[in-house]
């Protein structure tokens, strides 16, 4: 994938927060409960929305986030087990597991709805507008006519990401009109908070490992 190197990468340890890719077609935060012999004890994966039946033999896709980038493992289900109130999948390795490192910031297509705001002498202005891609330094945006934000302006970008309201401060690079109406907006980014910054590192990489999964091997 254009942007990315492949590098060996170690399991996970106990406690690391990963996500689960398999026949279900979407990534599913777990946790790792055991690491030994080739094999990760997995919480079952599941959401307050989505709860996953699997079958022995299922392959799996596990990745977490590393100092070097996005680590990623293949495996096999082999046992699932109740232990107490939590249920528990024995993850056989089957390939990597490898870290996928990035060359450069690389953006990803993405729609989710986003707000600029930025004070002016007139008070607070918040345009709405629709995001086109998403990368860790920065952020695209369409917008509705006549909402216009000016090159060079300072503002917060407010977007939801992994259930959390962020509010990223940020500058604008580009402002310029679209044929159809409304503007494309370009930010960068902004001395983003620690914890901001690895939900949208998470997100985008999320959606990097997703095209990923599905190119065939």
């Amino acid at each position: 994938m254009m942007g990315i190197d492949r590098h060996a990468a170690e399991l996970p340890t106990v406690n690391t927060r990963v996500d689960v890719h398999g026949r279900w077609n979407r990534w599913v935060p777990s946790r790792v409960e055991d690491v030994a012999d080739g094999r990760l004890l997995l919480a079952a994966p599941a959401t307050a929305d989505f709860e996953i039946q699997p079958r022995l033999g299922d392959r799996v896709v596990v990745q977490w986030i590393t100092g070097r980038g996005v680590a990623q493992m293949t495996g096999a289900v082999e046992t699932v087990r109740q232990e107490n109130a939590l249920r528990l999948w024995n993850v056989q390795v089957v390939e990597g597991p490898v870290v996928h490192q990035r060359r450069r910031y690389v953006r990803v297509p993405a729609t989710l709805p986003v707000a600029i705001v930025r004070t002016t002498d007139e008070g607070v202005e918040r345009v709405d507008g629709t995001t086109v891609d998403v990368s860790e330094g920065g952020i695209q945006v369409v917008t509705a006519p006549p909402s216009e934000v000016p090159k060079g302006a300072f503002v917060s970008v407010v977007v939801e990401i992994e259930g959390h309201e962020l509010r990223v401060p940020g500058d604008v690079l580009q402002s310029r009109p679209r044929p159809e109406g409304g503007h494309a907006i370009v930010v960068r980014f902004l001395d983003v908070k620690e914890t901001d910054a690895d939900r949208i590192r998470r997100f985008v990489f999320s959606l990097q490992m997703t095209s990923l999964v599905r190119e065939p091997r």
